[in-house]
């Protein structure tokens, strides 16, 4: 698949990332159906901060409410997204041109660790911001801190 011949690093595959992408996206459609789900049961006004007390200190509107974390949440897996597409396509060895003593499959390897820290990244984001939402909205739904409660 990736072998190197002759001293030359091997170009992966276009296609190595998708399986981390489908993922993501299956998770961030996740937190939208949560969202989408729960919205319409939320208060008008919905706690948005807590002191160090636990006390609820800023409340914010529904909307607002339901739109932030999924928008960081495709801002940050867009941005890992190039970051894996440009990864992909920049030359392996001209990091590693310092040290000689590097065979081409040890230039792949440490290539590849680094696209899949990445991959998983990724997924671990979106992972954990659809938990952060579910709970936010959780709290929002039972009304923890809402005066009006």
């Amino acid at each position: 698949m990736d072998s190197p011949t002759s001293g030359q690093v091997a170009p992966l595959s276009p296609t190595w990332y998708r399986s981390a992408l489908i993922i993501a996206l299956i998770l961030f459609a996740l937190q939208i159906l949560a969202t989408l789900v729960m919205y319409p049961f939320l208060p008008n006004n919905v706690a948005s901060h807590w002191n160090i007390y636990g006390k609820v200190d800023a409340y914010s509107p529904k909307l607002v409410y339901v739109i932030i974390l999924p928008a960081i949440s495709v801002g940050i897996g867009i941005f890992l997204y190039f970051l894996m597409r440009l990864v992909a396509v920049l030359d392996p060895k001209s990091r590693y041109r310092r040290n000689p003593n590097l065979t081409s499959e040890q230039i792949m390897r440490q290539r590849r660790l680094g696209l899949n820290i990445l991959k998983y990244m990724l997924i671990g984001l979106q992972l954990l911001f659809l938990g952060i939402q579910i709970v936010l909205l959780l709290l929002a739904l039972f009304r923890v801190g809402n005066p009006a409660a």
